[in-house]
C-alpha cells in the first residue's frame, strides 16, 4: 500500500477461518517499513490501526493461529 500525504490513516480488520474455538484464535501483524516487531492480539481485537503514518510504501503482514496455536 502507498500512503499519501492526504491519506495517512489506515485500519484493517481480519479474521481466521477456525470457528471451532474462535476465542482461542490469535493474530500477529507487522507493518513493514513502520513496525520494528510483530504485534500480537487476540480474538477480541482483530484490527490493525495506524494514524499519522509518514507518506511512503508499506506492506502489512498478518498471521493467524488456530486454537492449537498453529500458524
Amino acid at each position: 500500500m502507498v500512503v499519501t500525504p492526504e491519506d495517512r490513516d489506515i485500519a484493517v480488520d481480519f479474521a481466521a477461518l477456525d470457528f471451532s474455538a474462535p476465542k482461542s484464535n490469535r493474530y500477529y501483524y507487522q507493518l513493514m517499513g513502520f513496525d520494528d516487531r510483530w504485534i500480537g492480539t487476540d480474538s477480541d481485537r482483530r484490527t490493525a490501526t495506524y494514524t499519522g503514518l509518514p507518506p511512503g510504501s508499506y506492506r502489512l503482514l498478518i498471521w493467524g493461529s488456530n486454537r492449537q496455536g498453529v500458524l
